[in-house]
């Protein structure tokens, strides 16, 4: 295994620290004897826990040192940390040669996934890459969170949007808890494209401009793809829950479709329904089958359905 970057090896060593603050004695089956000074557990006891030495545990956290894999599931183990930070971990540690680099065109939508944007159009649906890009959506998606169409498209990013469009804090309910995932996607985004250098300018701009994304970073906390249930309140179907699934598109890992789905025989459906008749985008002309509706739209100029743009941003119809 080779050496970690500096900055790789300060990422280790906060999130260590941070993960370490946030636990108590008790927490990994250790006595808390008389009155401590410091929150969660001592350095010399995660050091014990995870059988490494003092120093070489406070190099770790201090980002001065590379510790190997090994190492690595060894203080996962000794912090009792869950699957999605382990991977963040071990992400951070594996050796990736100086040859390492971003696919190119990763941003690039299949043909094919735009058809199945085309053809969910009863269901609310985006494509994602791993800066939270939004690089596809269909109408009613648009409908449901905003015409990101009316960006530019370099503007088309959930994070950017979450944090500066203040509509966003009434629509999402629990504002907070989506800010703090969205942080720690890009987060697990950092790690797993340390080379990518877009990405660093959005998350430096999202920090320098935004003090609750500066908050939610500093909790060095990450998030992965997943699925649950969000409310949403919004200015013409009122208050719904929607259950939402994300889905990693094959042949392109680095992109997620996100889809909101309602529950069967709910208002949210009908609410869905009432989305898709008050969007003017998403009614098509009486002459065209849906099925033969082009995958992309939004340009004058429609790119081949073979050779699509790499700049972000396609809405289908």
């Amino acid at each position: 295994m080779g050496h970690m970057r500096s900055r790789e090896r300060r990422a280790v060593g906060d999130f260590l620290r941070r993960r370490r603050e946030e636990l108590r004695p008790e927490d990994v089956g250790m006595p808390s004897v008389g009155r401590r000074r410091v929150a969660g557990l001592r350095r010399e006891e995660v050091a014990a826990l995870s059988g490494v030495s003092l120093d070489y545990y406070q190099r770790i956290e201090q980002g001065r040192a590379s510790p190997s894999l090994e190492i690595m599931r060894m203080l996962c183990d000794a912090l009792h940390l869950n699957e999605i930070c382990r991977d963040y971990l071990m992400t951070l540690a594996a050796d990736r040669g100086p040859d390492s680099a971003d696919v190119p065109h990763a941003d690039d939508v299949h043909p094919i996934v735009g058809h199945l944007l085309a053809n969910m159009g009863h269901l609310p649906a985006y494509v994602v890459n791993w800066r939270r890009d939004v690089i596809a959506w269909n109408n009613l998606g648009a409908a449901l969170i905003l015409d990101f169409s009316n960006l530019q498209p370099h503007d088309r990013n959930l994070a950017l949007i979450y944090v500066r469009d203040p509509r966003m804090r009434t629509l999402y309910a629990e504002w907070e808890a989506g800010g703090r995932t969205l942080a720690g996607q890009l987060r697990a985004a950092q790690a797993a494209h340390p080379r990518d250098a877009r990405l660093e300018y959005l998350i430096s701009e999202l920090r320098s401009t935004s003090s609750d994304f500066e908050r939610w970073w500093e909790n060095h906390e990450v998030a992965a793809k997943s699925n649950g249930t969000k409310r949403l309140r919004h200015d013409i179907v009122g208050q719904i829950d929607l259950d939402y699934q994300t889905f990693t598109i094959n042949g392109a890992p680095d992109q997620e479709l996100f889809v909101y789905v309602p529950r069967r025989g709910s208002r949210e459906e009908e609410a869905l329904m009432i989305l898709g008749a008050w969007d003017p985008g998403a009614t098509l002309p009486d002459s065209r089958n849906p099925r033969d509706t082009p995958c992309v739209d939004v340009t004058s100029d429609r790119p081949s359905a073979r050779n699509f743009p790499t700049e972000p941003g396609y809405q289908v119809r």
